[in-house]
């Protein structure tokens, strides 16, 4: 009976918000222990046009990607989303999208703290083969994501623990670069770099102090 209730919530939901969901919500079961669980698909051309730079995001309060971002919020607080169980999706997007809107703001704070770590990366002899260096503040998104993506051509993708431990100069950029301007983490895109009012929607989050 849950799992029917998730269903029904989850396709009313895409119903209703069709430029946020990108398809019907996919039923599979779980390998790990017979239960049905619910997926759904989150995939936007207009996120993914905005996450390239191919869109200019010109106002983080107004705008296409503002429209999405009030989106997923609704839908969060459309009552059968609270039916829905796995919410963790949803809201890593909205992360993703926020840290989008204000990603002018985010980019300067993120060169200003881990200056030292671009330096060193930049002088490194891995660093060095990447070419001409990008302006840190000014450089656009489009700029950044390329930037990003040559890295990652020369030292491959990183996980979570290689987050946690980098090795050398060059891989401490590396992993700078791609988790902050490819998956956009908040442990590295600052939550205290957003402005609190932003930050309400999400669960359990704390007021700001008086």
């Amino acid at each position: 009976m849950e799992s029917n209730n998730d269903k029904a919530a989850a396709i009313t939901i895409q119903d209703k918000y069709p430029e946020i969901l990108a398809s019907t919500p996919i039923i599979k079961e779980s390998k790990e222990n017979g239960i049905v669980v619910l997926d759904m698909d989150l995939d936007s051309p207009l996120y993914n046009r905005y996450y390239w730079g191919d869109a200019i995001c010109h106002s983080p309060t107004s705008g296409p990607l503002r429209e999405y971002y009030n989106g997923l919020i609704a839908m969060t607080r459309d009552h059968r989303f609270r039916q829905y169980k796995a919410k963790t999706k949803v809201y890593r997007k909205i992360s993703d999208t926020l840290r989008l809107l204000y990603f002018d703001t985010l980019k300067v704070q993120f060169s200003t703290n881990y200056k030292h770590v671009f330096e060193k990366g930049y002088n490194s002899p891995r660093g060095r083969r990447i070419g001409k260096r990008i302006d840190i503040t000014t450089a656009s998104r489009k700029q950044w994501t390329k930037y990003a993506l040559a890295l990652l051509a020369l030292n491959g993708t990183f996980d979570e623990k290689s987050k946690k431990a980098p090795t050398n100069d060059f891989n401490s950029f590396a992993i700078g670069l791609e988790f902050a301007m490819l998956k956009l983490d908040p442990d590295l895109m600052k939550d205290e770099w957003l402005p609190y009012q932003e930050l309400s929607v999400f669960p359990g989050r704390k007021s700001p102090p008086l």
